[in-house]
């Protein structure tokens, strides 16, 4: 009975296989759409061509109609993978690089068209068509001073029309025009006459950046260790005291060297190899009024308070008047540096000039601080310009300076 069974569901079987087969292979004369009337069977060449979702195979006197089964429709290219080729820029044009592909080979992307935003969801963009050839493909340079995080994505677009977006990939252009609004400007603490460079602090916050030097009789140099550029140029800080503890001081250092190496503290202070072993210093005094003095810091040593250069032993200083500055306020203050010397200004009004150029060929510059009798000295900077000046390289104002030449143990 069961070999029975099994040979009748075989037939079965068979019967079913030759109704579907009939139903689906016919003579091609004998094709018949729904309304009764014959057809042409649809075929889909090509972009534009809206033939329907089946095809026909000649197999002689019939067609065969198969269901064709498209993964991807309209073949428009995938999405690219997009990244910049540096995600932290300085003061240059941004590069992008990416990677697409296409369904089908025969319809290649033809250009690209990219968006740049300044915010990750693309609100307002700037686009930008982009030729196959120019991948990567570098933005076009923004105006010295320009800062902050660009977003971007990509597609490419083929006869079939535009593709799928890419990733978001981000870059953060920096520039030496420093606000302060990004910590990976990368103010830090880099030399200290104290024997814990831990206790030298540079916080970012609210577009500001706040130095601290916790001890006494000591000092600190805080820089981004980036150079400037090559003279004339100009270094311009934004400064007001935020604990008024006698002789506190604050300035400017330039003419610095990079050395190989730099979290230089009082263990190390003598070694010539450390950064801003030599430079030249602004200092700015707070005692209820201000006084300044320029200084060229040829070496240091390794005691207490070596080269702190707050008490005005040997002279050098001269006071400011309540109209030249604020002593309770902000103040810039700005070096002028050319090939023969550079020059001092207090909030746009010069007040001395030197023609010394031992150091002028070091690069480097950063924001001095120190403390004498009390702890702490803390100090608010609303920015830190470095800028190239345009015009003649040379200083044309007479000097009137005499530069204090200190060692690292007195002033």
């Amino acid at each position: 009975m069961g070999s029975l069974l099994r040979t009748n569901s075989s037939r079965i079987l068979a019967l079913v296989l030759l109704l579907i087969v009939g139903s689906v292979v016919r003579p091609a004369a004998d094709l018949v759409s729904a309304a009764g009337l014959s057809e042409k069977p649809p075929v889909a060449d090509g972009p534009g061509d809206d033939g329907g979702l089946t095809a026909p195979a000649d197999i002689g006197d019939y067609l065969v109609y198969m269901p064709l089964i498209m993964r991807r429709w309209p073949p428009v290219p995938y999405s690219p993978a997009l990244v910049a080729v540096e995600e932290v820029v300085w003061d240059a044009p941004i590069r992008l690089d990416w990677q697409a592909d296409v369904p089908l080979p025969e319809y290649p992307i033809e250009a690209y068209v990219l968006e740049e935003s300044v915010t990750s969801d693309f609100a307002e963009v700037s686009s930008y068509a982009v030729p196959t050839a120019t991948v990567p493909y570098t933005l076009p340079a923004l105006p010295y001073g320009s800062h902050g995080w660009s977003y971007y994505r990509v597609r490419g677009d083929n006869a079939w029309g535009a593709g799928e977006w890419s990733n978001t990939a981000a870059a953060l252009l920096l520039s030496e025009m420093y606000s302060f609004d990004h910590p990976e400007s990368g103010w830090a603490p880099r030399r200290t006459s104290y024997w814990d460079l831990g206790e030298m602090y540079a916080e970012y916050g609210s577009g500001l950046l706040v130095t601290r030097v916790e001890d006494k009789f000591d000092f600190a140099i805080f820089s981004p260790m980036r150079p400037a550029p090559e003279p004339p140029y100009a270094l311009r800080m934004n400064t007001k005291v935020l604990h008024k503890a006698n002789e506190t001081s604050y300035g400017i250092v330039f003419g610095g060297n990079e050395g190989s190496f730099c979290g230089v503290n009082r263990w190390t202070a003598e070694n010539p190899d450390g950064c801003f072993f030599h430079y030249y210093r602004l200092n700015v005094i707070w005692g209820g009024y201000l006084k300044w003095g320029i200084a060229r810091i040829d070496h240091h040593e390794g005691i207490a308070g070596g080269g702190n250069g707050v008490v005005g032993s040997m002279g050098g200083y001269s006071a400011l008047d309540w109209y030249e500055a604020d002593a309770d306020g902000w103040n810039e203050w700005e070096i002028r540096v050319y090939t023969n010397g550079f020059e001092v200004y207090v909030n746009g009004h010069l007040v001395g000039a030197t023609g010394d150029t031992m150091y002028l060929s070091d690069p480097h510059y950063g924001i001095f601080s120190s403390t004498y009798e009390y702890n702490s000295a803390r100090f608010r900077h609303a920015y830190f310009h470095v800028e190239p000046l345009g015009g003649p390289a040379t200083m044309s104002t007479a000097p009137t300076i005499d530069l204090v030449t200190l060692g690292a143990t007195t002033d």
